[in-house]
């Protein structure tokens, strides 16, 4: 995790701002202060930024990401950071105009189709985020990440054959990927194939034998696999 730090703060906030002010006054980062941000001053206040989002202080990130696209407004990083904060304050409309900002000039930004696809999805916009996830495999067949997240969404639409077409093509690439694992002993369980689905839990556990997630979504299929079997 990034540290926010006292000396890159003074430069950019001045020599009487504090750590804990900025942290634990929301309003305090509102009220930047009005200088010409030279190429240093621009790299140490994104910096700060990115670790205002590691502490989920979301709001002061966003503060600090705007300063920035005041000085250029076009800042790829800067609009895909900013992005990723609003759509952690949930304003996802507001998070895919600025990933829109970055592939209106670059249409094949891999950043901002995937962020910009994940968005989609967690709005409900399960056709515009699967069209996205298939533009970011033309230009990576073979990424697993990708692949395991188009499977979610397609499963979040009750897809689950075609999901699990996904985390096959995914694990071919990487047997141990753990989310695929788990991802796809859910849909092998709301497919009815409990044991399947058990067994690739078990699988993901291997991997990450702690996962919480993993450890609930097996708990909640021997459960429903319980229930089934006493019909």
């Amino acid at each position: 995790m990034l540290e926010i730090n006292s000396e890159s703060m003074r430069k950019v906030f001045g020599q009487n701002i504090t750590i804990s002010s900025l942290e634990n006054n929301p309003e305090s980062i509102k009220s930047l202060k009005n200088f010409e941000i030279n190429s240093e001053e621009f790299d140490e206040l994104f910096n700060i930024g990115i670790a205002f989002t590691e502490l989920e202080k979301y709001e002061n990130a966003i503060a600090c990401f705007d300063k920035l696209l005041e000085v250029d407004p076009q800042h790829v990083n800067t609009l895909c950071s900013k992005g990723i904060a609003l759509s952690n304050l949930e304003k996802n409309n507001e998070a895919i105009l600025c990933y829109d900002k970055i592939l209106d000039k670059d249409s094949k930004n891999i950043e901002a189709l995937s962020h910009k696809a994940f968005t989609l999805s967690k709005t409900g916009k399960q056709k515009e985020s699967i069209e996205y996830y298939d533009k970011l495999l033309e230009i990576h067949p073979q990424e697993e990440n990708t692949l395991c997240n188009k499977g979610v969404t397609l499963a979040r639409n009750q897809k689950h054959k075609e999901a699990i077409e996904c985390y096959e093509r995914a694990l071919k690439i990487n047997p141990n990927h753990a989310k695929t694992l788990s991802n796809l002993g859910v849909s092998l369980c709301e497919l009815g194939q409990f044991e399947k689905g058990i067994s690739r839990f078990y699988n993901a556990l291997d991997v990450c034998p702690n996962d919480p997630n993993i450890l609930s979504n097996l708990s909640h299929a021997m459960e429903f696999e319980k229930k089934n079997h006493q019909k």
